[in-house]
């Protein structure tokens, strides 16, 4: 008697189990094959999103942080636009570090690099604006005036013809 009993307890386990999955089965959703995964290049590409994001929101000793990792940024030549008003800006914490950093993204341009992952050039060259305006301030600290023209110079290279034309 008490292995029947086991028995059917088991069987009527199992019917619940088997029936619960199916509930929950019919519940959950089928994953949509038409959309991709989110993969590691998107969840790296929206990292670097908020840490471009956090170099003008937050603390300073946030924005500091995230302003001196900014060069080691896949997207870096894209926060030269960003740094520039910091560059000029008044506090004295944040505008050395803005103007470090823009110059150590601005000597690492390789511009075959940057058509080669298809970076929008157009706000690299408009912040290039921005620099030769801090590096013609005479308000300025002298060390940020000389960076900014370090990164002014940088950004002009950029357009300057690979090989220059000879004279006939």
């Amino acid at each position: 008697m008490r292995v029947l009993l086991f028995f059917l307890g088991c069987a009527g386990l199992v019917g619940v189990l088997v029936s619960t999955t199916h509930e929950l089965s019919a519940q959950t959703p089928a994953p949509n094959r038409s959309t991709p995964r989110r993969s590691a290049t998107e969840a790296r590409w929206r990292a670097e999103d908020a840490a471009l994001a956090a170099i003008t929101e937050g603390e300073v000793a946030d924005r500091l942080r995230a302003i001196q990792r900014t060069p080691e940024l896949e997207v870096a030549p894209l926060a030269l636009p960003t740094l520039s008003p910091i560059a000029a800006g008044d506090d004295p914490i944040l505008a050395p570090a803005a103007a470090s950093a823009a110059w150590r993204i601005a000597r690492a341009l390789d511009l075959d690099t940057l058509r080669a992952e298809e970076v929008d050039l157009g706000p690299v060259h408009d912040a290039r604006a921005g620099y030769l305006a801090l590096a013609n301030d005479e308000s300025a600290r002298a060390d940020l005036r000389q960076l900014a023209s370090f990164v002014a110079d940088a950004l002009a290279q950029l357009d300057a013809p690979a090989v220059l034309p000879t004279a006939e």
